[in-house]
């Protein structure tokens, strides 16, 4: 009722946000704003690109116990299609677009996503 009736505002002015702002339940939503904050501990180092398929190199900064790391992720982005897939792999296993696939999007200037990454489940409708 509440997702249906009350509106959860953006943490960003990122439209793919508010594309999820406006087709996501609000414990969904929650959990995808949660990752656009992360994104500010996530670097793209470098890019290769063969064609319309570019991969980059993101780098997560990370503190395990009380020692800084960087983990690094490979994230392929195909530009004909706006296809994206992260080796974390967390969108396969959790049904939800992760932090590193953000960077990429955003470098990439994407301003909307994909239907296959908005899944029906966690819809309002």
């Amino acid at each position: 009722f509440q997702s249906s009736n009350i509106t959860v505002s953006c943490n960003t002015k990122s439209p793919i946000e508010r594309q999820f702002q406006a087709i996501y339940t609000h414990e969904k939503l929650k959990e995808v704003q949660v990752k656009f904050r992360a994104t500010t501990d996530c670097h793209a180092l470098s890019t290769l690109q063969k064609g319309s398929i570019c991969t980059y190199k993101v780098v997560e900064d990370m503190i395990f116990g009380d020692r800084p790391t960087e983990v690094k992720f490979i994230v392929v982005f195909n530009r004909d299609n706006h296809g994206i897939k992260c080796k974390c792999l967390l969108f396969e296993f959790r049904s939800i677009m992760c932090r590193h696939s953000f960077v990429v999007l955003g470098i990439e200037r994407v301003k909307e996503i994909h239907s296959i990454y908005a899944l029906l489940r966690w819809r309002r409708t």
